[in-house]
């Protein structure tokens, strides 16, 4: 790797950084980050507004790192580009944890890479530095725009293995999310997007047939991951050669840990046994209300429980007040079983999520070994 450029320096982050760094965030506005030969772009939470506020960031820091189970002393919290002193940039290093071949792997993302436009030519540094410090593990990029996707594609980063680029929905709201999709068409008076809406919900709801029952399995909104969580992921963890931890300590953090972005956990159980969850994020999309499922997991050798928990976020969510439930095809075994449900699908456009193996790292990202979901990177802490 090479030095930061002529008259910048880069430190890393310690505690005492935080309030200066927080009002840098705050203070940074509108410019976007910025990539030697391209144009500013911007980073989730960085804007104007409440999304970018110095009590966000403070907020970000905390979640990061201080009350993140993935988070070691020794690790690096992430570094700012400083010209004279002065800061001009920062990048955030996000650790999260792994299981790889039986061992438990720190590994870390690429977050918040802000860079003054007027110091693009030094911006990289930041990016090098953290691949220098990571070159024993796995980075992750999973939020990238198409300019930084071109970047670290040309730097080693390669996709991550997934199912196929397609994404399963429920329409809530029919008339709303048809409205949605279809803005800036011909325009419609409201009855006629009312009449599409009552078409094409009577279509869904052929597709989805009444909700399934599965007997001996109850479904609920989960405020805690306790005890039944960690037993499930000590029954099951050795499903996959490589995926995320899913401890009862790293769900309440990813589910309840954060006051800025709102997941939900939804359990299925079997008597006094958890056997399977999913969470899912709330965002806006579109000017919807959408709920996006980021993780699914359960036990394979009980049967029925995604059924069931699928079942219960339709009706959960539609009772909510959401427009718009939706599912990513995590592998192809969950697409296979997003398809059996009768769920509709839509294609993605190119799903930009990343991952470089450091050539230290003991482990390596195979499609038939890995199980990668949305909350990969981090995506699931983005807003």
């Amino acid at each position: 790797m090479t030095a930061p450029a002529v008259g910048y320096d880069i430190a890393a982050v310690v505690p005492a950084d935080y309030t200066q760094l927080a009002r840098f965030l705050a203070e940074f506005g509108g410019q976007g980050a910025a990539v030697p030969g391209g144009k500013p772009f911007s980073i989730p939470g960085g804007g104007p507004g409440p999304g970018g506020t110095r009590e966000f960031w403070l907020s970000r820091f905390r979640l990061w790192w201080d009350e993140n189970p993935a988070f070691r002393p020794e690790s690096p919290r992430g570094w700012m580009l400083r010209r004279r002193g002065e800061f001009c940039g920062f990048l955030a290093n996000a650790p999260s944890l792994m299981l790889a071949g039986g061992r438990v792997l720190q590994v870390f993302s690429v977050s918040t890479w802000m860079v003054g436009p007027e110091h693009r030519d030094a911006s990289l540094d930041l990016l090098f530095k953290q691949m220098e410090s990571c070159k024993g593990t796995l980075l992750f990029d999973t939020t990238p725009t198409e300019l930084v996707a071109a970047i670290i594609e040309n730097l080693g980063f390669e996709r991550l293995p997934w199912g196929g680029e397609r994404e399963s929905f429920v329409a809530l709201r029919p008339a709303a999310c048809l409205k949605a999709r279809f803005a800036g068409g011909p325009f419609l008076p409201d009855w006629a997007w009312r009449g599409a809406g009552w078409l094409f919900g009577k279509l869904q709801g052929v597709r989805l047939g009444p909700g399934r029952q599965s007997q001996g399995l109850r479904v609920e909104g989960s405020k805690e991951a306790g005890p039944a969580f960690d037993r499930l992921w000590e029954r099951t963890k050795g499903l996959h050669g490589l995926t995320n931890v899913r401890s009862g300590e790293v769900l309440r953090w990813h589910c309840f840990a954060d006051a800025h972005v709102e997941k939900k956990l939804f359990s299925c159980w079997a008597k006094d046994e958890v056997v399977g969850w999913m969470i899912a994020k709330v965002r806006p999309r579109r000017g919807l209300r959408s709920l996006e499922v980021v993780d699914h997991w359960a036990d394979p050798s009980v049967q029925g429980t995604f059924e069931a928990l699928t079942s219960f976020l339709v009706s959960w969510a539609r009772e909510s007040g959401h427009d718009l439930l939706t599912f990513g095809h995590f592998s192809p075994a969950f697409e296979k079983a997003l398809r059996s449900a009768g769920l509709l699908e839509t294609s993605l456009r190119t799903r930009r999520r990343y991952c470089l193996v450091g050539p230290g790292c003991p482990v390596r990202v195979s499609p038939q070994a890995s199980y990668f979901t949305g909350l990969q990177g981090d995506y699931g802490t983005s807003p």
